[in-house]
């Protein structure tokens, strides 16, 4: 699955997995994992959401699109790049490949909606609300 994890320097997590048995016993392994920021290109990452997005759509599973879309979202615009201290405006290329995958995850997200019927489903609606705020901000 995926998720986003808060914001914060030196993060660690463990994974725990757990094999169970027709009699449900399990065997049980932890290992530690170290998070790193997330190293990215716009270019880049509108490739990755591209294929994810276009993947899960396919799915017809409209909660799980709006999982990986709220993610991709996520990411957007989260730190300003700096080298030495000082912050490097965008290319015209950054700023335009940005544009085009907040126009996509926007279209993404109604697909994806109109899969869930936000009217029926409050975390569905809330999940597009959070969404397209965290895409208007960027």
């Amino acid at each position: 699955f995926v998720t986003t994890l808060p914001q914060a320097k030196n993060v660690n997590i463990s994974c725990v997995g757990r094999t169970f048995d027709r009699y449900l016993s399990y065997a049980e392994v932890q290992q530690p994992a170290r998070v790193d920021e997330l190293v990215i290109s716009t270019e880049d990452l509108t490739e990755l959401a591209d294929d994810l997005l276009s993947s899960s759509l396919d799915t017809s599973d409209g909660e799980a699109s709006l999982s990986l879309i709220s993610n991709v979202a996520s990411v957007l615009g989260t730190t300003p790049k700096s080298v030495n201290g000082t912050e490097v405006e965008k290319t015209p290329e950054e700023l335009a490949a940005e544009t085009a995958l907040i126009d996509n995850l926007f279209a993404a997200t109604l697909s994806a909606a109109s899969l869930v019927g936000t009217g029926t489903s409050a975390a569905a609606t809330t999940q597009v609300l959070s969404t397209v705020s965290t895409l208007s901000a960027n």
